[in-house]
């Protein structure tokens, strides 16, 4: 089971361009590993997908510095509350998968603030300029494709 869920979370990984965490972690909540192991498992299966993203964009010139440096500084910052957090969570309610569902209510956010998004700026827009909706396009202007 175990590696059949690696391979297949490997290529959604792949595929989706997303962090290993976001695929694995529920798995590993599911065979009894403790939160914070598994938070800590997801994060060093993430560094793979992220790095080998990282040397891409870094040798085809294509990293916006500033934009990641950003990005760095407020991870650090919002890990260590995340962790603590997550073990308070786990000893208050003495079920691990309590993380699971706030893991859910994460990534249901996520969904409805990126429709609200995607609404507002299409409400605001040219009717005559609305296929964007299926064009592809870039969340970070110093990158150019």
């Amino acid at each position: 089971m175990l590696i059949v869920a690696s391979l297949v979370g490997g290529f959604l990984v792949a595929c989706a361009g997303i962090g290993g965490g976001l695929i694995f972690n529920p798995f590993l909540l599911v065979i009894d590993l403790p939160p914070a192991v598994a938070a800590a498992t997801g994060m060093y299966l993430s560094l793979f997908t992220t790095g080998v993203a990282t040397m891409v964009n870094c040798i085809s010139l294509n990293m916006p510095f500033t934009y990641m440096g950003t990005l760095f500084v407020f991870t650090v910052i919002g890990t260590f509350p995340g962790l603590f957090g997550q073990t308070w969570l786990v000893i208050k309610t003495k079920r691990p998968s309590a993380t699971v569902f706030v893991l859910l209510i994460v990534i249901a956010y996520c969904i409805i603030a990126q429709a609200l998004i995607s609404l507002i700026t299409s409400l605001n827009l040219d009717p005559a300029n609305r296929s964007f909706l299926f064009d592809t396009s870039v969340y970070c202007p110093a990158i150019v494709l």
